[in-house]
C-alpha cells in the first residue's frame, strides 16, 4: 500500500485489509513482449499518474494492469480500480488489459469501451485482438502542465484568501459598528428637534 501512513487515518478498516507493504521495483515498467512494448502496472500502479506517464514516455503501446484484489474481499475496491483503469485507457489512448485474480477483469479500448470482461470472483479467460497505439493524447502532452497550473491557481487562491480575509472581516465589522451607531444618532437628532 503506497503511503500507508498517510492514507490510514482516512479509512483504517480498509487500509488494514492490506496486511503488508510493497516496494517500488528496480526495473523499468515497460517490457518488450514479442516485439510489443507493454506498460506494466501492478496493483496500485494504475492509480499513479507518474508511472503511467513513464509507460507512455517509454513507448508502451498497450497497458497490462494485473492485480490481486483478494485483500479487499467483497468490497467495491475491485470495481473502483477497474474504473481507474478505464480512465487511464482514455487518458493515455492505449488499450488497458485489467486482470484481477479475484476482482473485476476487463479489456478496455482506448476510447473507454469494454471489449471483454469477467465478473468478480468467477474464473475465466479473455482472448481478444486489441488495438495498439503510439498516439500522444492531449492529456499525455499537456496533462502535467495543466496539473501544475490548476495547483498554482489553487495555491494563489488560498494565499489571496488568507491575505484579504482578515481585512474583509475588519471592514465588515467597521460597517456593522457604523450601522449600529447611525440609528442612535438619528434618534438623538429627532429628540433635539422636538425640544427646540
Amino acid at each position: 500500500m503506497p503511503d500507508r501512513a498517510f492514507w490510514r487515518p482516512f479509512a483504517p478498516e480498509l487500509i488494514d485489509l492490506i496486511s503488508r507493504d510493497y516496494q517500488l521495483g528496480t526495473q523499468p515498467n515497460v517490457f518488450d513482449v514479442n516485439g510489443i512494448l507493454a506498460g506494466i502496472a501492478i496493483c496500485f500502479d494504475i492509480a499513479d499518474d507518474q508511472l503511467v506517464h513513464q509507460m507512455i514516455d517509454s513507448g508502451a503501446t498497450v497497458i497490462l494492469a494485473q492485480t490481486n484484489n483478494a485483500d479487499f474481499g467483497h468490497t467495491d475496491e475491485s470495481v473502483q480500480q477497474l474504473a481507474i483503469a478505464r480512465l487511464r485507457a482514455i487518458e493515455a489512448g492505449r488499450t488497458v488489459v485489467n486482470i484481477s485474480t479475484v476482482g473485476s477483469s476487463a479489456i478496455i479500448a482506448p476510447d473507454g469501451h469494454t471489449m471483454d470482461s469477467l465478473p468478480t470472483w468467477v474464473p475465466g479467460a479473455m482472448v481478444q485482438t486489441v488495438p495498439l497505439s503510439t498516439t500522444l493524447t492531449p492529456a499525455m502532452v499537456a496533462g502535467r502542465g495543466i496539473e501544475w497550473l490548476v495547483s498554482g491557481l489553487g495555491l494563489a487562491g488560498l494565499v489571496f484568501c488568507l491575505f484579504f480575509a482578515p481585512s474583509a472581516r475588519s471592514d465588515a465589522r467597521r460597517r456593522a459598528e457604523v450601522a449600529s451607531i447611525r440609528p442612535v444618532n438619528a434618534e438623538r437628532t429627532r429628540r433635539n428637534r422636538v425640544r427646540a
